[in-house]
């Protein structure tokens, strides 16, 4: 014989279904994030490449680079030495010379300039040095 559902176990049920649901939608935001911070989902190789390192700028100043700097300063490229100091220089240069590319090229951006990009961005997100705390 089937045991009877009392209300509270209703109740329980539908708790855990609403967790499972916020949790879902979570997951999928993170996703979505990931897949926009590596430039995933735009048109042209350009504006991928643009938006990776959009990303990449967006983590240097989490970092502590001023938020006004720009990527042709040479404050900038001093900043991405010191901060990523397993980056090599000439990696450096690249990052910068295809961003330029990519923001005044007329469509001269391939796929393997976006990847190139891409794997900068994960050396530098994953091997750079975090922001020193105020103490």
């Amino acid at each position: 014989m089937a045991k009877k559902v009392v209300v509270t176990d209703k109740v329980k049920i539908r708790g855990i279904r609403r967790r499972w649901l916020i949790n879902s939608v979570g997951v999928v935001l993170l996703v979505l994030a990931r897949r926009h911070a590596m430039g995933y989902g735009r048109g042209s190789c350009n504006a991928r490449v643009l938006a990776v390192f959009g990303s990449i700028y967006r983590l240097l100043v989490r970092r502590g680079l001023p938020p006004d700097t720009p990527s042709d300063a040479p404050e900038f490229a001093a900043f991405l030495q010191s901060c990523v100091p397993a980056l090599e220089p000439q990696d450096a240069e690249a990052l910068l010379a295809l961003a330029q590319a990519a923001q005044f090229g007329a469509g001269t951006m391939t796929e393997q300039d976006t990847d190139k990009m891409r794997k900068l961005y994960q050396i530098i997100k994953h091997t750079g040095k975090r922001k020193q705390s105020q103490e």
